[in-house]
């Protein structure tokens, strides 16, 4: 049997310490994405349309692109997030007919299929905002396919007029429309496609906040937001739909903000911004410093690292022997 070295006993036992601290943050940031998870509503009063969304992915740093549209398609704003700025997914969007989307996480429940309906695989989202500018016109196109991303996620859309609609599967696995029936919709991480569900304490606080209120303005709307925002809040935004502005936040600090003109964005051709560091720079405030996702994913990397090479020097010993 081979006997290790104090530097080997040494290194197992660094590798043993960086473990058992990392799984604990992995573990409370999973479980703050768990309980405070994304919060969208769009309300119209006064004259002027709102779309509000909190986005809430510990794990992931924010980002927003701009495409412009081609013939017979809409200019495309799309708003997501990637592991340590790299592999990119878009999870909701604007167009610029002040048409927006943006998906909440529900318990999975089993798509019933059409066998006279086509499967959609992936961001549907993307070729709705293309070719629709408004919520009834998305209506028909979802009505079209069957969407198999909501058999775990429901999609809240809202136009400029201030119609609204949140599509998921309702208890029979098809598809259903939650319509607007006040001046406002809300939802969070609850199905409202479902008979059975319990309102969650976000949804409550946001309908409180909207019913306290005759008064539409963009302070109160980011108030809303930042009332109902989590630790693992990524990034936030409020859209003017009627003036085609985005005012964007990051890290759940509604003390830096930015305003984004979506003509002028989508005029200066194909681009995107990561949004912490885009914030950072407009307001001339420093960044946030890194999520407990990321540190803990760093700490992974690390650990896997000095495996590999605690296994190679074993290895490099053992032959020596």
């Amino acid at each position: 049997m081979m006997k290790l070295s104090r530097f080997h006993k040494t290194l197992i036992v660094f590798l043993i310490i960086l473990v058992v601290f990392t799984v604990p943050i992995i573990l409370m940031n999973d479980r703050d994405r768990a309980l405070d998870s994304c919060s969208i509503f769009n309300v119209s009063r006064d004259g002027r349309t709102f779309f509000c969304n909190n986005e809430d992915e510990g794990l992931h740093h924010g980002r927003i692109w701009f495409l412009p549209g081609a013939e017979g398609q809409y200019g495309l704003i799309l708003l997501g997030y990637g592991i340590y700025r790299s592999t990119m997914i878009p999870v909701g969007g604007i167009n610029d007919q002040g048409l927006c989307l943006d998906m909440t996480a529900v318990a999975e429940t089993q798509i019933q299929l059409d066998p006279n309906k086509p499967d959609y695989e992936g961001s549907y989202f993307i070729e709705m905002l293309r070719e629709c500018s408004t919520v009834e016109e998305a209506k028909l196109w979802v009505n079209s396919y069957d969407l198999l991303l909501l058999n775990w996620q429901q999609a809240h859309i809202a136009d400029s007029t201030g119609d609204a609609t949140v599509i998921g599967l309702n208890d029979n696995g098809k598809l259903w429309m939650t319509n607007k029936s006040e001046d406002y919709l809300v939802s969070t991480n609850i199905n409202l496609a479902q008979s059975e569900h319990h309102h969650a304490e976000r949804y409550d606080t946001m309908v409180s906040m909207l019913n306290s209120t005759s008064e539409l303005t963009l302070d109160y709307c980011q108030e809303i937001l930042q009332t109902v925002s989590a630790s693992a809040t990524m990034y936030s935004y409020i859209c003017d739909q009627q003036n085609g502005l985005i005012y964007l936040y990051s890290h759940g600090d509604f003390e830096r903000m930015v305003i984004l003109n979506i003509t002028d964005e989508l005029a200066a051709g194909d681009h995107s911004y990561d949004i912490e560091r885009l914030v950072s720079q407009q307001t001339g405030q420093p960044s946030s410093s890194d999520t407990p996702g990321e540190l803990a994913g760093l700490i992974v990397i690390c650990c896997v690292i000095s495996f590999l090479a605690l296994i190679a020097i074993l290895k490099i010993k053992g032959k020596r022997n």
